[in-house]
């Protein structure tokens, strides 16, 4: 009653109800205190050691396991409406460890996928299908109608609040950091057996909804709901961590345990979410550059990011960790579960790489890139890897433009963070040429697409520019002799269209001569439908794309070219 009472209240927040929602609130903190005292054994510290009798236990035999579940459930509807302040004078932290318990009492711990791989076979017409009478299907219906799995909300809700109004009191700050590499690690130990189960089943191979056996697919639909419901719940307890991580100051008491730390909770979170990456790649698209994933899941991703690139020595342990973990499953390259894998990391390395050594670039990330740079069949990992090796040339552009920005009065740069960018700067320069042929044989159709080409092109051609005109100009060459050697029109005049877009990319001492370049392949051109889209892209790149110290070379050459441009149209 005090449950539908304070509920009523918070649906009519325009009306003024302070002084009612008050008492309300405290007779609901009174009940809830009371409540957990007979629920929970008397004189028991580790909310840990309850699960331990019902463990092995089907759970809708556990008495226990119903009891604590009993708890949770009445406890949740009335905690989360209540104010911070009235919160916060419950046991959170036993609260809290409790709805953990429960979650990973929902999903088994992990272990429900653990009989798919023997229940999948193939049919007489070649199509996957999962065996009615298995293991597998009674267990899903198990789940799917146990309590915990219909209340997943509320229990993600309930612990995310607990989180929150630990972190905000002095006397459970420690407790609250402490709880949360708790659940990070309680999440991770869910996810690493799913992820492994998944992948040594058929049903991970099977991309294609031709091949799955008609009667099968609302098994795998029904699978699917439940990873997706693990994920959102996941990610749904991961923000919660996030904010206090980044409106709460860390405990000074916890200094020697870095564990706690933001930085390496922000690494245990994507560490984390690697072994969800077989999920995120099937409902949120992967979490790679070119657009993918939910905007939740996007959040909790770049935020943990965030926050773990300010400490560079856990940035680069936690990309070896990951790295050291792609092969692990013993896993083809071309298997969905490690292109997954491969993509989350590749994703990780493109946002971190301004924080990354020379060392862990050369040595760990781009020879993950390397394998993955000429397969555009798999789609993902395809524009991944591209993405990182330009996501190289982008930072080495841009350490250059804030070089001529900052250099001091002097004219030298000091300390270690200049040699690091000297370092950088080498890799770069290293990968230019390897990386211009890499590019010019992934032109043709059904590789990169136009936009991509000429984006990767014109920023692999700035960055050599900012090395040197030479290197600059080896970009440059080298697209004419694939430019006089392609037989293929349209191939021509996509590889035109990214000549033009070099306009905007070099400096003052090569842009008279690729001006020059430019309009002899323009005229060149004999559709008068194509040499228009040539000029608009010429006139795009001189009107808006080309820097000021450049403009003026531009815009004379434009007036003075622009009429032979048009001739013949």
């Amino acid at each position: 009653m005090l449950t539908g009472l304070l509920q009523g209240l918070e649906d009519h927040k325009e009306y003024e109800l302070d002084s009612p929602r008050k008492k309300v609130e405290t007779e609901v903190v009174i009940a809830c205190a009371e409540l957990a005292e007979v629920v929970i054994p008397e004189g028991t510290n580790d909310p840990s050691d309850w699960n331990h009798q019902y463990e092995e236990e089907n759970h809708d035999r556990s008495p226990m396991a119903l009891r604590h579940l009993t708890l949770v459930m009445k406890l949740a509807p009335a905690m989360l409406p209540l104010s911070l302040d009235n919160l916060v004078m419950l046991d959170l932290e036993i609260i809290a460890r409790l709805t953990l318990d429960q979650i990973s009492y929902t999903f088994q711990g992990g272990h429900f996928l653990k009989a798919l791989p023997t229940s999948c076979s193939t049919n007489a017409n070649g199509l996957l299908e999962i065996d009615k009478s298995s293991y597998i299907i009674t267990n899903l219906n198990a789940m799917t109608s146990y309590p915990g799995f219909q209340q997943l909300s509320t229990l993600s809700k309930l612990l995310s609040r607990c989180i929150a109004g630990m972190a905000s009191q002095s006397l459970t700050k420690i407790a609250a950091w402490e709880l949360m590499v708790s659940i990070i690690e309680r999440i991770e130990d869910i996810a690493r057996p799913l992820e492994a189960d998944w992948a040594r089943s058929a049903c991970a191979t099977v991309t294609d909804e031709a091949r799955i056996a008609p009667e099968t697919k609302p098994i795998l639909t029904t699978l699917w709901n439940v990873l997706k419901s693990l994920l959102f719940s996941s990610i749904m307890i991961a923000q919660s961590m996030l904010l206090v991580m980044s409106f709460e100051p860390h405990p000074w008491q916890l200094w020697l345990k870095p564990e706690t730390h933001s930085h390496a909770i922000s690494a245990s979170i994507v560490s984390m979410f690697l072994h969800f990456s077989f999920i995120t790649s099937k409902f949120g698209g992967g979490l790679t550059s070119h657009g993918g994933g939910f905007t939740e899941q996007k959040k909790v991703f770049y935020g943990a990011l965030d926050i773990l690139a300010a400490d560079p020595w856990e940035t680069e342990l936690c990309m070896k960790r990951i790295a050291g973990k792609l092969p692990g499953l013993s896993l083809e390259l071309s298997h969905p579960v490690r292109e997954a894998r491969t993509s989350f990391f590749l994703a990780c390395s493109e946002q971190l790489m301004p924080k990354l050594s020379e060392t862990l670039v050369e040595h760990t990330v781009l020879p993950v890139a390397y394998h993955h740079l000429s397969r555009p069949g798999h789609r993902e990992t395809y524009e991944s890897a591209h993405s990182v090796v330009l996501s190289v040339f982008a930072n080495h552009a841009r350490l250059h433009s804030n070089d001529e920005t900052s250099t001091p009065a002097n004219g030298k740069k000091k300390g270690k963070g200049k040699e690091k960018d000297d370092e950088k700067g080498k890799l770069a320069a290293k990968l230019t040429p390897f990386y211009t042929t890499c590019l010019l044989e992934n032109a043709g159709e059904g590789k990169l697409s136009d936009d991509q080409l000429r984006l990767a092109y014109s920023s692999l051609t700035r960055s050599a520019t900012s090395t040197s005109p030479a290197l600059a100009q080896l970009c440059i060459d080298s697209l004419l002799t694939s430019l006089s050697s392609s037989s293929s029109g349209p191939d021509v005049f996509r590889l035109r269209l990214v000549l033009i877009s070099l306009i905007s990319a070099v400096d003052s001492t090569l842009l008279p001569s690729l001006l020059a370049t430019v309009q002899v392949e323009v005229l060149k051109e004999r559709d008068d439908e194509k040499r228009i889209k040539l000029k608009d892209a010429v006139f795009k790149q001189v009107l808006r794309e080309v820097g000021d110290a450049e403009r003026e070379i531009a815009m004379k050459w434009w007036l003075d070219a622009e009429d032979e441009l048009e001739s013949g149209l």
